[in-house]
């Protein structure tokens, strides 16, 4: 094979494993491939979960996010989408206005706190040695709009999920007892809570 060839040849072998590289990290970084798609925000070890908590698809799981670079907590709503062969379960938040509350920061390293649909007790998902869950965030093309029930039950979650929580994480839930329709939903920066 003439040398001018062989060298189109390796140019076009490195263009191909060139652009394949790109589309991974485009697939992989979660941006909008498909405009549907979910983005996932945290895998979690199945001993990590509590009892109940669906497998996957259509039931959604009520969350609140420590953001442990800048101590922020933010409250969200995820579906679970599936446990994979991992033994992982992926959530994915629904709110667009979640994402950017959060922000694009990726990856951020936090404490997840899942409270399953039918559950009166959280579970904190992070592991009893104290490993932190890994989140993977971002902006996602997912448009949501809270409806009234939604709202009375992530707020009725965070009741339950209240005595349950770090000082620190508490001074920013609503606490039980308070009217609904004056919590927010987007909860201020953390302040520094008594130590514990």
């Amino acid at each position: 094979m003439p040398r001018r060839s062989r060298g189109i040849l390796a140019a076009s072998i490195i263009t191909v494993i060139l652009l394949g590289l790109a589309l991974a990290f485009y697939v992989v970084l979660g941006l909008p491939v498909n405009p549907l798609r979910f983005r996932p925000i945290a895998y979690l070890e199945h001993d990590m979960l509590p009892v109940g908590l669906p497998k996957s698809g259509a039931e959604y799981v009520h969350m609140a996010v420590e953001n442990t670079s800048n101590s922020t907590v933010y409250l969200a709503t995820a579906a679970v989408l599936s446990a994979g062969p991992s033994k992982k379960y992926t959530l994915a938040y629904l709110s667009h206005e979640e994402q950017g509350l959060l922000g694009a920061s990726s990856p951020l390293r936090g404490y997840v706190i899942v409270i399953p649909p039918r559950s009166t007790v959280p579970c904190i998902a992070s592991a009893p040695s104290g490993r932190l869950v890994e989140l993977s965030l971002g902006i996602a093309p997912v448009q949501y709009e809270w409806t009234t029930d939604e709202r009375y039950q992530l707020l009725e979650a965070c009741e339950r999920m209240y005595p349950y929580l770090p000082t620190r994480l508490r001074s920013h839930l609503p606490a039980p007892g308070m009217r609904h329709d004056t919590i927010p939903l987007e909860l201020p920066p953390n302040t520094p809570g008594p130590s514990e």
